[in-house]
């Protein structure tokens, strides 16, 4: 419930410039993740597969509540999607850029059909 609340103020504040950029740490905000989705791993026999956080340290300037919400829907509909009779399993990889990260997910889900 208070994480409701919480996301619900930050909605609030969306677009009135109220929200402020912090540095956020990647591996902390999949942590959190993983801790919220955790039930749903276990009653899918699920894996996240992370780079090793002693290797590299992915560091964004942004929001921590809603690059989390980003990351957390996308690996929560990783975990919906998927084919009969298969365990779901996420990949997650980060590479440094000259001035930003490179940020892939890649699942054995349904996938997205292809428009072209």
């Amino acid at each position: 419930m208070q994480l409701l609340i919480q996301n619900l103020l930050v909605y609030s504040l969306v677009g009135k410039g109220e929200i402020k950029l912090e540095s956020v740490h990647l591996f902390k905000v999949l942590d959190k993740v993983k801790m919220d989705l955790i039930e749903r791993f276990l009653q899918l026999n699920g894996v996240l597969q992370l780079p090793d956080s002693s290797k590299i340290d992915p560091i964004i300037k942004g929001h921590f509540t809603s690059i989390y919400r980003v990351f957390l829907n996308i690996i929560n509909n990783a975990l919906k999607f998927i084919l009969i009779d298969t365990y779901p399993f996420i990949s997650v990889h980060f590479k440094e850029e000259n001035t930003h990260w490179l940020i892939q997910i890649s699942d054995n889900g349904l996938g997205m059909e292809k428009m072209f």
